[in-house]
């Protein structure tokens, strides 16, 4: 909680250096809760955006910053106002919308371009060289490396999401599979949960893995071995007969009709699964995250 609550707290002052600095040319002129304010009796208000459904995890923060900063004053604003989902989707038109709702963003949207990010974005880099108190160290290793797009640093992280695997150590000695190895391929992986299911006829007596992802996780990785970015392709440039998207869609269904992989999984099942396993019975694998 604490490494969580000095992220938040460096993404608001980042970010609001990059939109009070004069010299940032890069922002496109919008009319935002803080640069409506900045005049307002010598006080500089910023606008801070971000789902709604988070204001009330972020009140405690923009509070605390109000109460110590007489002269800067935290506004949150709501990003789904702000983002027009009637509109058919556009990447660039998201970027747009989601850069003009306030001078701060937290915000899991981002276009792999830089020169996209660097039309509605500041480049925080020069910021974190000359910040003394900034420390790369307060991050997991890799996780703030994982920000940048071709050099540049637009946002900083304020929370990771990371699956997990857990596995059946009962039913892989069964099996004589060695432990899972931190090289595997995904065709290794797939391989392994192959040999973990067991099916007689139609019925499954063990899954290879119970998937909490419903099959997305391995098929980005299936397609991730043949080069194929589904996270920064634009729908209208996506092809689902493109030989890569239906081979890899072929071989998950090919998993899910072995019993290598149990897609179907609600989330509130998620606890009876582990359970399960636990009672080493059904499943070889499970992940969630």
């Amino acid at each position: 909680m604490r490494r969580r609550g000095i992220v938040a707290a460096l993404l608001m002052i980042a970010v609001t250096l990059s939109s009070c600095n004069p010299a940032n040319n890069n922002l496109e002129a919008a009319s935002t809760p803080g640069s409506e304010n900045n005049t307002n009796d010598g006080v500089i208000t910023i606008g801070f955006a971000a789902d709604e459904f988070r204001e009330e995890e972020y009140a405690p923060l923009i509070k605390q910053f109000n109460n110590e900063n007489s002269d800067v004053q935290v506004q949150f604003v709501s990003l789904d106002l702000a983002i027009d989902q009637g509109q058919p989707y556009d990447s660039s038109q998201r970027l747009r919308q989601v850069a003009s709702a306030a001078d701060t963003i937290a915000t899991s949207f981002y276009v792999d371009d830089p020169e996209q990010m660097n039309t509605y974005f500041y480049d925080l880099t020069s910021l974190m060289d000359t910040d003394a108190t900034f420390n790369p160290d307060d991050y997991y290793p890799a996780v703030l490396e994982s920000t940048s797009i071709a050099g540049g640093k637009y946002w900083l992280p304020i929370e990771i999401n990371l699956p997990f695997l857990s596995y059946n150590k009962d039913l892989w000695e069964q099996r004589n599979l060695p432990p899972p190895d931190p090289d595997w391929s995904w065709t290794d992986f797939t391989d392994t949960l192959e040999q973990l299911a067991e099916k007689n006829g139609s019925t499954v007596h063990t899954y290879g893995m119970a998937d909490g992802s419903q099959g997305a996780l391995v098929l980005l990785g299936l397609l991730e071995e043949t080069n194929t970015d589904l996270w920064n392709t634009l729908p209208a440039e996506l092809r689902l007969d493109e030989p890569a998207i239906v081979s890899a869609i072929e071989q998950l269904q090919n998993l899910v009709d072995q019993g290598a992989i149990y897609a179907e999984i609600p989330e509130e099942e998620t606890q009876s699964l582990y359970e399960e396993m636990e009672n080493r019975s059904v499943m070889g694998m499970l992940e969630s995250g």
